[in-house]
């Protein structure tokens, strides 16, 4: 018996989690991570994917952000 690698986006049925699945990783500061939930949500979604690497720039991050419905907001750090 093998095992099966997980895959997030089968769990992220509601907007509401994907969200706080985006922002637990920006909470991270992984910028890899960052851009991988990015694609997670949007396979979530039924979108093949979304072209953000792990070094793309903060417009192209900005724009797969709103193509998701997204938004990121700042709060002061604790």
């Amino acid at each position: 018996m093998g095992t099966e690698p997980f895959g997030p986006a089968e769990f992220l049925t509601s907007e509401a989690a994907q969200a706080e699945y985006v922002s637990a990783a920006l909470e991270t500061g992984d910028a890899a991570f960052v851009a991988r939930s990015l694609d997670v949500v949007a396979r979530a979604r039924g979108i093949d994917a979304v072209a953000v690497g792990a070094n793309a720039d903060l417009a192209t991050v900005l724009q797969a952000v709103r193509a998701l419905g997204l938004r990121l907001t700042a709060d002061k750090a604790a």
